[in-house]
C-alpha cells in the first residue's frame, strides 16, 4: 500500500516535473531552426516571405476570434475534461504578436503597407490592449522602437493615430461595454487611464493594484529565498507547484503553478545560478543582435538592417510580456520565442559569412 503511494507521487511529480521544464526545452526549438537556416541560408528569406503571408491572417482571424471569444463567452463548447472554451485568446500574447507585426512593417521587409492593414491593426491594439498591460508594454515598446529606427516611416504613424483615435472615440461616447470573462475590465475610456497609470503606480482600481500587489510580494519572497537565501544554489527544483509552496494558490484547481514572471520562475526553480545563465544567455544574442544591426546600418545595408530589427524587437517583446505573465512556460510563447532566438542567430551566421542570400 505504500509502496503503492510511493509509486503514484513519483509518477504525479515526474510529470508536473516535464511540464515544469518547459520554460527551457522548448529552447530546442532554437538550435533546430538555427541549424536548419545555417545548412541553408536562403531558409531565412523563406521564413520571412511565410511571416508576411502571416500577417494579414493573423489580424483578420484574431479579431474574429476576439469577438466570438469574447462575445460568446458564456455559451461557447468546452475542450474535453477542461473548463477551457473550445476558442479562446490571451490578449497578452496576441499584443506580442501585433508588436511583432508593427516592427515587422516598420523594417521595411513587407513593402509599402496599405493603410487599411495599418488601421486594422490599430484596431487590434486598441480593442486587446484594453483588458492586458504587459502586452500594451510589449506593443508600446514597439511603437516607439519604431519610429527611433526610422522617424519618417509612416506605419507607425498611422498605428498611434489609430489607436489615438480609439481612445477619442471612447472618451467622447463615454461608453462602457462590460468585456464578458475580462475579470470585470470594460471597454471605455477609464478602463484605458486605469491601466496606463497602473503600471507606473497605483489606479484606483482595487482589483488591478490588489493584482499588482499580489506579484510583488510573491516576487519578493522568490527573490529573498532563492537570490540570498536558502535555496541559492539549488532553487526549489521542478515538479512541485510554486504557487502552493509560496502560499499564493487563487485557483481552485491548483492549476497556477508559475508567479506570473519568466525569470521569477527560473530564479524559484534553479536559484541564483539558473537565473546568472538565464540573464547571460539572453544578453549574449541581445548583444550580437544589436551588433549586428549596428554593422549593417553602418554599412548602409537597409535590408539586412531591417532583420535585425524585426527579430530583436520581436525578442524583446516576448520577454517584457513573459516578465509579468505565464507565457514562456507554455508553447503559445515559448515555441514562438526560442523560434525568434534561433532566427536570430542564424541571421548573424549568416549576415557575416554568406550576407549575399538576402539579396538572393
Amino acid at each position: 500500500m505504500l509502496a503503492k503511494a510511493y509509486n503514484e507521487l513519483g509518477i504525479h511529480y515526474a510529470k508536473n516535473n516535464l511540464r515544469d521544464s518547459a520554460i527551457y526545452y522548448y529552447g530546442a526549438y532554437a538550435f533546430i531552426i538555427a541549424g536548419l537556416v545555417a545548412a541553408e541560408p536562403r531558409r531565412l528569406i523563406l521564413v520571412l516571405g511565410c511571416y508576411r503571408r502571416f500577417v494579414p491572417i493573423f489580424l483578420v482571424g484574431i479579431l474574429l476570434v476576439a469577438i466570438i471569444y469574447r462575445g460568446f463567452h458564456d455559451s461557447l463548447p468546452h475542450l474535453p475534461w477542461t473548463d477551457s472554451p473550445i476558442i479562446q485568446e490571451k490578449e497578452g500574447d496576441v499584443m506580442v504578436h501585433l508588436a511583432g507585426i508593427l516592427t515587422f512593417w516598420t523594417a521595411g521587409l513587407a513593402g509599402a503597407v496599405a493603410i487599411g492593414w495599418g488601421v486594422l491593426l490599430a484596431v487590434n491594439a486598441a480593442v486587446l490592449g484594453v483588458v492586458d498591460r504587459a502586452g500594451l508594454i510589449s506593443f508600446g515598446t514597439a511603437m516607439i522602437a519604431g519610429m527611433v529606427h526610422n522617424i519618417k516611416a509612416k506605419t507607425p504613424w498611422v498605428i498611434i493615430g489609430g489607436v489615438i483615435a480609439a481612445v477619442l472615440v471612447l472618451f467622447v461616447t463615454q461608453v462602457h461595454v462590460p468585456i464578458p470573462g475580462g475579470k470585470g475590465r470594460e471597454l471605455s475610456f477609464d478602463q484605458v487611464m486605469t491601466n496606463v497609470t497602473s503600471i507606473a503606480g497605483d489606479s484606483g482600481s482595487e482589483g488591478m493594484d490588489s493584482t499588482k500587489e499580489w506579484r510583488l510580494s510573491w516576487w519578493k519572497d522568490i527573490v529573498e529565498e532563492n537570490l540570498t537565501g536558502r535555496f541559492m544554489w539549488t532553487g526549489r527544483g521542478f515538479g512541485i507547484n510554486l504557487a502552493d509552496e509560496y502560499g499564493y494558490q487563487v485557483m481552485a484547481d491548483h492549476s497556477l503553478r508559475s508567479p506570473h514572471s519568466a525569470h521569477m520562475t527560473i530564479l524559484a526553480r534553479m536559484g541564483a545560478p539558473g537565473l546568472t545563465l538565464w540573464i547571460i544567455v539572453q544578453l549574449t544574442w541581445a548583444w550580437g543582435i544589436v551588433r549586428s544591426y549596428w554593422l549593417s546600418r553602418r554599412a548602409g545595408d537597409a535590408r539586412w538592417q531591417g532583420v535585425f530589427f524585426f527579430l530583436g524587437i520581436y525578442w524583446l517583446a516576448f520577454l517584457l510580456n513573459a516578465s509579468f505573465d505565464v507565457y514562456l512556460e507554455g508553447p503559445m510563447g515559448g515555441i514562438w520565442f526560442w523560434t525568434v532566438f534561433g532566427l536570430g542567430a542564424a541571421a548573424m551566421w549568416t549576415y557575416e559569412r554568406r550576407p549575399e542570400v538576402m539579396y538572393s
